[in-house]
């Protein structure tokens, strides 16, 4: 272990106070939930940095990023059923939204990569 990630680490946790005192000073900014989610996600935290992905996801839906951080968490909490599922909406979400279609691959992968941890 070397002091770069033990500093980040320390500052990692201090920082979390602060992202949860910025979502509730103005929670509609999707940029401040993935950073909690990004948080909490280091920190092992991964119910946490779900619920923080899926707001920031729910404030903009064309921004699949927290999608992908939401795939990551539910395979860390083994709740594979739940991934499976949010591909499979993510994906007819795609096919009403071609403007987001970069996303698929990327989705798609996730889906290949959960049917090996099956």
């Amino acid at each position: 272990m070397n002091m770069d990630s033990i500093s980040f680490k320390s500052k990692t946790i201090k920082q979390l106070p602060t992202f949860l005192f910025l979502s509730t000073l103005n929670s509609l900014i999707p940029s401040v939930w993935v950073a909690l989610g990004r948080a909490e996600e280091y920190n092992k935290q991964y119910e946490s940095a779900l619920l923080a992905y899926l707001m920031a996801l729910e404030l903009n839906s064309e921004d699949l990023n927290p999608l992908l951080d939401c795939l990551r968490c539910l395979k860390q909490l083994k709740r594979l059923d739940e991934a499976n599922l949010l591909i499979d909406k993510a994906l007819e979400y795609l096919k009403q939204h071609p403007e987001l279609e970069e996303y698929k691959n990327q989705i798609l992968l996730q889906k290949s990569k959960l049917a090996g941890s099956l």
